[in-house]
């Protein structure tokens, strides 16, 4: 079961970053969309984004897995975000069983 706490804080997307992780078999990458660093603009300027979760089976890599097999959900850039991506996550593993 992937928690809460294994996929970072909601201040670690600011940046821009992509984080990118896997249990049991399914990989799951969470970036902000659109992707760039948030973390210097003020909050009043910032344009309108979202927690995207990219998720698939497989061996390989996100950049080597083909985009029909890759899962893209949006999420608000929110903690209540976040908690939705993990819970999401969980229920994708709970269905591959």
């Amino acid at each position: 079961m992937v928690e809460y706490k294994d996929v970072l804080n909601l201040g670690y997307y600011e940046y821009g970053e992509a984080f990118t992780g896997s249990y049991k078999g399914l990989r799951y990458r969470i970036a902000v969309e659109p992707q760039k660093n948030y973390r210097w603009i003020p909050p009043e300027k910032r344009e309108e984004h979202t927690l995207r979760l990219f998720t698939w089976f497989g061996e390989n890599a996100f950049d080597k897995t083909p985009e029909d097999m890759i899962d893209i959900k949006d999420y608000e850039y929110s903690e209540e975000g976040l908690k939705s991506i993990v819970d999401d996550i969980n229920k994708k593993l709970n269905l591959s069983k």
